[in-house]
């Protein structure tokens, strides 16, 4: 059976930058030789650093063709005409090289899922015209027509040492005009010709679709007189082909990191250390993605807003809807409209906000303090006060803090992305702001090692958390631990409902949820049937994390992995989170999150 997947093709624009800025301590060099210091044995008396320091900074600066040993009358260290230049701008020296670029990117229209051109295989109409008549079309399940940076980072080929320094704009080059074929067995449930990195995400939704129209007599005429041109994908490259510095290739999705328990936030009490140390750590900048903010919270937190901005910090806060819709949306922009007057009145620094919703659901906080930018990232909504919320010795919230500068990056531009997809702020300097930062971390992180690593961790985002949920039952052997706010269904994780079967899942399936509109009887089952397994269903109330943990990974999130109606919201919505592997981290969070959720609420 033929099966045609609906694409679009996508154009980004975007620069990549190579190269480094100079440190303070060679600008200082540059000026000395400037000054008449044309020995090492002079600089040694100026700087009276050991010689090896002085020589690594006169090689790099030699290389860079700033400065030269000169000739006769001329013996020593001299600069050159970049050198001199170098030596007296006011902007710190810098040998970045700049470069513009095309990229081509495929989004499938069920799930929109995204993959390079270069990844990919597919037909056009005119290529499909043979077969067209007894194919089976899908149709577009996703309609937005917009894709932003944060969607498409990880997409952009880049030799080694470059990084990102912008992205966009970003066109629709077809829609309608390119498909994926793929030959369907649905008796053995079988699909040839998809992309491997699209199998999991797709795979359940063809073949969903491919038996509801098995039995038909167009089906059966098209099996019987169409031989699919199978269109073979190509295999997912490889470590060795990204071995050559001078050849472009996708960039690693997956950092490597160091964690530690002292990353995680669970209570009440820790998230709310959390805010209030940004707010009065930041020295220039902070962001708040929140989806649901409201003017209670925000008036809590008005003295620490006040203060940062009365220090020059820049404050941005993304909203992506309000909780009580118009009216609350309207008095939250209100609150900000005067704060940020009087911030201006006080001539400190700027508080923006997005003053239509982003529909951005992920919960962010962005700052730099003494040591650099941190990000958290996780289900914690930190401009909203939730009805009852106190403290608790049990976990309430999972949050995760990041330091390494390219997932800080990667998430920065998943926020700015949203934010300048609404209307009102396509011309707001915000976004080219924290453009700029993340460009900054991106150039930090692809020049830093980092040692004593024990973690893996990659940004997911909408779709790739349902792909996660679809890999419990084929990669989890040992465990799935699952815990979200809202019970609505157990189909992501399991095939459970009141007249279906268990069939064979994985052992030891722990669920805790929070509240659920399901009714007892129903609720009453799937934990009989769940213990039968070594698995148990627990209600915690006041608990509102979402993390879904499996043999070797851990995904901390936005996304409401039980929720019946999630990846149903309205096209362009936004989940956000982080994927940790590495056996250490993850069995610690197990053991902690099922001792005090599961044994405790027991």
């Amino acid at each position: 059976m033929i099966v045609l997947v609906p694409l679009s093709r996508f154009r980004v624009n975007y620069e990549v930058a190579a190269g480094r800025p100079f440190s303070q301590f060679e600008r200082l060099i540059l000026r000395a030789i400037r000054e008449g210091a044309s020995e090492l044995s002079e600089l040694q008396d100026t700087f009276q650093v050991h010689p090896r320091l002085l020589i690594e900074g006169l090689v790099t600066l030699t290389h860079a063709g700033w400065v030269a040993i000169g000739g006769p009358g001329h013996e020593g260290f001299v600069l050159t005409s970049g050198g001199e230049e170098a030596a007296t701008s006011d902007q710190p020296p810098s040998t970045t090289e700049v470069a513009s670029r095309q990229a081509f990117v495929v989004m499938e229209r069920l799930s929109g899922a995204l993959i390079a051109n270069s990844e990919v295989r597919f037909a056009s109409r005119r290529e499909l015209r043979d077969v067209w008549d007894q194919a089976i079309r899908l149709g577009t399940e996703v309609t937005d027509n917009k894709l932003d940076e944060g969607q498409v980072q990880h997409l952009l080929p880049r030799r080694q040492g470059e990084w990102l320094r912008w992205i966009g704009p970003i066109d629709m080059l077809t829609k309608g005009a390119n498909w994926l074929p793929v030959s369907v067995n649905v008796r053995g449930e079988e699909i040839v010709g998809l992309p491997d990195t699209w199998a999991p995400r797709l795979q359940r939704a063809i073949l969903e679709r491919a038996r509801e129209v098995e039995s038909t007599t167009f089906a059966n005429r098209s099996a019987k007189l169409v031989e699919l041109p199978v269109i073979r994908q190509k295999h997912p490259r490889t470590a060795s082909d990204k071995k050559d510095p001078g050849v472009l290739h996708l960039p690693e999705v997956t950092r490597s990191i160091a964690v530690s328990q002292d990353d995680f936030c669970f209570t009440f009490s820790e998230h709310e250390d959390v805010i209030v140390r940004a707010m009065n750590e930041a020295r220039s900048s902070l962001f708040v993605a929140s989806p649901r903010p409201n003017t209670e919270r925000l008036e809590l937190l008005r003295v620490h807003i006040e203060t940062a901005l009365g220090r020059g910090v820049n404050v941005d806060l993304l909203f992506g809807e309000a909780e009580g819709g118009d009216p609350e949306f309207r008095a939250v922009s209100d609150w900000c409209n005067k704060t940020a007057y009087h911030a201006r009145q006080g001539n400190g620094g700027d508080l923006r906000f997005s003053r239509q919703a982003s529909k951005f659901f992920g919960n962010i906080l962005l700052w730099d303090g003494p040591g650099g930018f941190t990000a958290c990232v996780g289900s914690y909504n930190w401009l909203a006060l939730s009805a009852g919320q106190r403290e608790s010795s049990i976990p309430q919230d999972i949050t995760m803090r990041i330091s390494e500068p390219g997932v800080v990056a990667t998430l920065a531009r998943c926020a700015v992305g949203s934010w300048s997809g609404v209307e009102t702020e396509a011309l707001s300097s915000t976004a080219d702001r924290w453009r700029g930062i993340a460009a900054e971390l991106d150039m930090k992180s692809s020049q830093e090692s980092t040692n004593d690593v024990n973690a893996r961790i990659r940004v997911v985002l909408d779709g790739d958390h349902q792909m996660l949920v679809d890999n419990c039952g084929t990669s989890a052997h040992a465990r799935v631990f699952v815990a979200s706010n809202d019970l609505g269904t157990l189909s992501k994780i399991l095939s459970i409902d009141v007249n279906t079967d268990l069939g064979a899942p994985v052992v030891g399936i722990d669920i805790v949820y929070a509240r659920s509109d399901r009714d007892e009887a129903w609720i009453s089952d799937v934990s009989y049937r769940l213990g039968e397994m070594g698995g148990s269903l627990r209600r915690v109330e006041g608990f509102h994390g979402e993390v879904l943990i499996t043999d070797g990974t851990v995904c901390i999130t936005s996304y409401k992995f039980l929720s019946a109606v999630s990846g149903a919201r309205s096209s362009g919505a936004r989940e956000i989170g982080v994927v940790i592997e590495g056996e250490q981290v993850v069995d610690w969070l197990w053991r902690k999150l099922r001792s005090q959720l599961v044994e405790g609420a027991g």
